[in-house]
């Protein structure tokens, strides 16, 4: 999940808000068409006709976002060094700075830059997150 932190206007880039077809949490990732993003704010799809859909704002980039990582021995992030996404396996839904194994754009995805260093058994990272290139082969090490 990703946790955004400074939600002033200027802070972070959006795609248009849309009306949501399944449930979504508060900084559930997405990827909608060529961009990663992640949910600004959480929604509820219409039920049988009881509710509205909600209206979500997706984030495709910001400033300070803090993000759930992969922990244990070597899994420290030093500030600066690239963030991935990763969508597949045991540690689905995590950062980290090791490169994952699997094919990038399918099996992880890159997502921006370490703010400040996370220790190994750190279970969060600042960064500033990247969603516009996250198939990227030129993002990998």
């Amino acid at each position: 999940m990703f946790y955004i932190k400074e939600d002033q206007v200027g802070s972070y880039e959006d795609l248009w808000a849309e009306e949501v077809l399944a449930d979504v949490v508060k900084g559930q990732p997405v990827l909608i068409n060529d961009t990663f993003c992640f949910y600004m704010t959480g929604g509820y799809a219409a039920v049988a006709g009881v509710r509205e859909a909600d209206r979500v704002t997706p984030i495709w980039r910001c400033k300070q976002v803090l993000a759930d990582k992969v922990t244990g021995s070597g899994n420290d992030i030093q500030r600066g060094e690239r963030v991935y996404y990763i969508v597949a396996g045991a540690n689905a839904g995590l950062v980290t700075a090791n490169l994952p194994a699997g094919t990038i754009g399918t099996d992880y995805y890159y997502c921006g830059i370490a703010k400040e260093t996370a220790d190994e058994d750190d279970e969060q990272v600042w960064m500033s997150f990247d969603g516009s290139s996250y198939d990227d082969l030129d993002k990998m090490l």
